[in-house]
């Protein structure tokens, strides 16, 4: 669980956070993690399910969560 909260950390503190993500114009990098294979499978089905890639399923998720970090800041800092 360390990696969550140092992940969280950095997101949460980093300049980039100020803007809502996007992907226009934005150049594909590798990104390399390790899931527990349980995990792995259940979303291999849901995309076989739903026919999408998996890297089309994980950009969607990383975009959703960090457009819901984005509208808490925003949502914190007018209080």
């Amino acid at each position: 669980m360390a990696f969550r909260k140092s992940f969280r950390h950095v997101c949460m503190k980093g300049e980039n956070m100020e803007k809502k993500p996007t992907t226009e114009n934005a150049e594909p990098n590798m990104l390399n993690i390790s899931l527990q294979k349980e995990l792995i499978k259940r979303v291999k089905v849901f995309c076989a399910e739903k026919e999408i890639t998996v890297q089309e399923f994980v950009t969607d998720a990383i975009i959703e969560k960090l457009e819901l970090v984005y509208k808490e800041r925003r949502r914190k800092s007018r209080l």
